[in-house]
């Protein structure tokens, strides 16, 4: 069989979540995976009716493939999807650094019209190896199967986050940016997508520390819950730093005065969107 050449069993079942206290072992943890739906759905929102950089159309990309892939580790808990699942969350965080990175530019040398090249691709340069370095090691964690120290490792990526909203809003504090379309909104998102990235990630790892010991934690759901929050922390973290990337000229590839790039909420007032009016 080819399951045979793996160092590590593809089917063989990995461990337990605590919602599978509620179904037992061995059976789908429905909660977990219905909520996974909700990470392929905005991605696909998202993918399909707003204006995306190459990296914020990699991140939901990715997004939709690890709420793919989650399905599949909570319905089979292998061992093998489980890999899958967290080397999709290596490629979200990958894409995610990338854009996190165009924001550090942005706000380093926004004023200075590329007149020190120099320094600013030496900075291009420190980032890349920087966001190297971190995604191989990840990438070697998972592959290692470690999976206390991949969630270690990838909380850093949370913290990232946090610096990504200190960042945003010394770049909308610029006079360039004062006037924009809904900018209160814009403002608003990235600190939701930050509060919503976190708070999941909180809630998650204390219920599914406090599970074994306290019966009740079982029924609140904390890692369905965490996938609710990746999905739309993750949507309004993309289209918010989309948004700052496409108006700064640096990065802009349509020309300002004949297209105007409006950030505004969809027909129903529940997800934001990115559009290019011409």
């Amino acid at each position: 069989m080819l399951e045979d050449n793996f160092l590590i069993p593809f089917t063989e079942y990995d461990h337990q979540f605590c919602e599978s206290k509620l179904w037992g072992k061995n059976n789908p943890e429905i909660f977990n995976c219905l909520s996974c739906i909700f990470m392929i759905l905005v991605s696909y929102y998202g993918l399909q009716y707003s204006h995306l950089s190459s990296s914020g159309f990699f991140v939901l990309i990715n997004l939709a493939i690890n709420g793919m892939l989650s399905f599949l580790y909570h319905f089979t808990g292998s061992i093998g999807w489980g890999i899958l699942d967290r080397l999709s969350m290596v490629l979200i965080a990958y894409f995610s650094l990338i854009m996190m990175g165009k924001l550090v530019l942005i706000m380093l040398f926004r004023h200075h019209n590329y007149e020190n090249y120099k320094l600013i691709k030496n900075t291009k340069i420190y980032i890349n190896i920087f966001i190297s370095i971190y995604i191989i090691t990840l990438l070697t964690t998972c592959s290692l199967h470690s999976e206390n120290l991949f969630n270690i490792l990838f909380g850093l990526f949370l913290a990232f986050i946090i610096v990504f909203i200190f960042i945003a809003n010394i770049i909308l504090k610029n006079e360039n940016f004062v006037n924009l379309n809904k900018f209160k909104n814009l403002t608003y998102h990235s600190k939701l997508g930050c509060f919503l990235f976190i708070f999941g990630a909180l809630l998650w790892i204390a219920i599914e520390e406090l599970c074994t010991t306290h019966f009740i934690f079982k029924y609140l759901m904390g890692h369905a819950i965490w996938h609710l929050c990746m999905a739309f922390g993750g949507y309004y973290l993309v289209l918010s730093s989309n948004f700052i990337i496409l108006v700064n000229k640096q990065y802009m590839r349509l020309p300002m005065k004949i297209h105007k790039i409006v950030y505004d909420y969809d027909t129903y007032n529940f997800l934001p969107l990115i559009k290019i009016i011409k």
